[in-house]
């Protein structure tokens, strides 16, 4: 029974930030951390280049900085999260916890993976976690990132496909397909 419970602790993994999404003078890591580590990094102007179509869109700051952090996290996840039996997010954005779950899933559906729910939790993942240690020592350049995510990538995943179609007219910043 012991070595059962140590099996599903070994696909565990932690997940935490450096770099708040909403501060655009600052760069954000997302890092998740258990026998192995993974960095993607969205740069300062990544996100300012967001802040601005989306307020084109007439979307509210209060919610697609949710979003944009959700993407994030499933950009982090998406190549490994069928090795892991529980996620666990740092409680970035207390009181929104449901949404972001929901938020995290919804993209991960549309890519046509269905996510337990349970597999997700959210705790306070302190200094000492080597999640934390990773996106700090990256986000002061002592590490670096083991990839980024672009304006576009951030787009395709938080926007609808009408929503998307109306940038490219726009502004030109995505050709068609």
């Amino acid at each position: 029974m012991n070595k059962k419970a140590n099996l599903s602790h070994k696909f565990s993994v932690e997940v935490d930030i450096s770099g708040r999404v909403e501060d655009t003078s600052t760069d954000t890591i997302f890092a998740f951390s258990n026998s192995e580590q993974y960095k993607i990094k969205i740069s300062k102007k990544t996100k300012r280049d967001c802040v601005l179509l989306l307020r084109k869109l007439g979307k509210h700051g209060k919610s697609f900085y949710l979003q944009i952090y959700c993407c994030g996290l499933y950009c982090l996840m998406k190549n490994s999260i069928d090795r892991f039996s529980l996620i666990t997010l740092d409680e970035e954005y207390r009181g929104k916890d449901r949404d972001v779950k929901r938020i995290i899933l919804g993209y991960f559906s549309r890519n046509n993976k269905d996510i337990s729910p349970d597999k997700i939790r959210f705790e306070l993942i302190g200094r000492k976690s080597p999640a934390h240690f990773a996106a700090f020592t990256c986000h002061q350049d002592r590490t670096k990132a083991d990839g980024s995510i672009t304006t576009l990538e951030i787009l395709e995943t938080i926007l609808s496909p009408l929503e998307l179609k109306t940038i490219k007219k726009d502004r030109g910043l995505l050709k068609s397909r």
